[in-house]
């Protein structure tokens, strides 16, 4: 019986498929594309382009230092060792991510740069679900583009991670797919938006920096989604503009933006808690049901600290600073940290105004409630100024 199972294991081992290990190809500026290269450093490959066409799923592609895309800059991607891209075609992108891999640098984004010099396409496009684009300390300076965006997806479960996207026309990067992870990138002088996260629902977006975007630092943020220690600074419309239900804010920034530091546009269940909120046109928009923020500083805006829409219902506001606000002429009030429009309730006791006595004139901010409201609760009020640390 014995020697009957063993052989019949035997039989049954023989017959699996063999599933071969995840590889890594090398992508070098001294490599030659063919359809083997990229197994040795002998034998790397000129462009992610062939490096990616020979990848298998689940492979690593690591690119080595330098400059890859539109080399002689003249417009097209036709030349010797250039990016096999399509323009106004096809992927209408430079390089094309066609197969669920991991695509990462050897010495990161200061040393490694994709760069379109201006092509009408996007620089980078992800096709297939589960690709990693980029991790810490081995991510891509991605720029150039002329009319699209740094990086576009639409697929689901990505990890960008350790990039750098910069002087694109329109967004830096652009993700529309489920379960993004997106950590430790920085989005930079783009034409459209730092970051765009039009339905990118259950995504955890960490440690980023958009600065000096033509549109929002963080746009779209959808439902249950984690936004943690990320800074948005001086970009032309919002820091972080929120557009789905049960996102959690934790420990960002947004500092001297156009816009509201934090939009919370018609978005229920939100919670924003460590924020800071600080030199922007407003602090925080509420247009939701039940937000909740706390232990945040809303200082320093030049319009209102909180202005609350009419859909604003439910809010409560704790152990947070509200001072130093509106302090430009507005046509509805000035001196303003909190306005509301909503009717209640608002809960904003252990609120810092910038007087121990709490809410009304210089040194402190005024509660200005522009309708009616019932279920207001102001008491207590903090006696001091509370500690925010910045996201490290």
């Amino acid at each position: 019986m014995d020697k009957r199972i063993g052989g019949l294991v035997s039989v049954l081992v023989t017959a699996l498929p063999v599933v071969a290990e995840a590889a890594k190809l090398l992508v070098a500026m001294n490599g030659t594309d063919g359809p083997t290269c990229g197994a040795t450093v002998a034998t790397a490959c000129r462009t992610i382009s062939r490096a990616i066409a020979n990848a298998r799923p689940g492979d690593t592609v690591e690119v080595g230092p330098g400059r890859y895309g539109d080399l002689n800059q003249d417009g097209s991607l036709a030349g010797v060792g250039e990016e096999a891209g399509q323009v106004d075609t096809g992927c209408d992108c430079v390089v094309h991510v066609s197969k669920r891999c991991v695509v990462v640098s050897r010495l990161g984004a200061k040393a490694t740069v994709i760069d379109a010099v201006g092509a009408f396409a996007n620089v980078v496009r992800i096709a297939e679900s589960g690709t990693t684009f980029g991790k810490r300390g081995k991510g891509f300076t991605v720029t150039g583009s002329g009319d699209g965006r740094g990086l576009d997806s639409s697929a689901e479960d990505l990890a960008i991670g350790g990039n750098v996207f910069v002087a694109n026309a329109s967004h830096g990067l652009r993700l529309s797919g489920d379960r993004a992870v997106v950590v430790g990138n920085t989005a930079a002088d783009n034409g459209g938006s730092g970051f765009q996260l039009d339905g990118a629902r259950s995504s955890v977006i960490r440690g980023n920096v958009a600065l000096h975007n033509g549109a929002d630092g963080f746009n779209q943020v959808n439902a249950f989604s984690l936004v943690a220690g990320n800074v948005s600074l001086g970009n032309d419309e919002d820091g972080f503009d929120q557009q789905g239900e049960d996102v959690v804010y934790q420990g960002n920034a947004a500092l001297a933006n156009g816009g509201s530091g934090f939009d919370l546009n018609a978005c229920d269940r939100t919670v924003v808690v460590g924020a800071l909120a600080h030199g922007n046109r407003r602090g925080i928009e509420v247009d939701g049901s039940d937000t909740v923020i706390t232990k945040s500083s809303i200082v320093g805006n030049v319009g209102v600290g909180i202005d609350v829409q009419d859909g604003g219902r439910a809010l409560v506001v704790s152990k947070t600073n509200v001072f130093g606000n509106n302090a430009a002429p507005d046509p509805i009030a000035t001196n303003c940290g909190v306005t509301s429009l909503s009717g209640g309730p608002l809960a904003l006791a252990t609120v810092y105004w910038g007087a121990a006595s709490g809410p009304g004139a210089d040194p402190a901010d005024e509660l200005c409630l522009l309708v009616p409201h019932g279920g207001l609760v102001t008491a207590p009020p903090a006696t001091k100024e509370m500690r925010v640390k910045p996201p490290r």
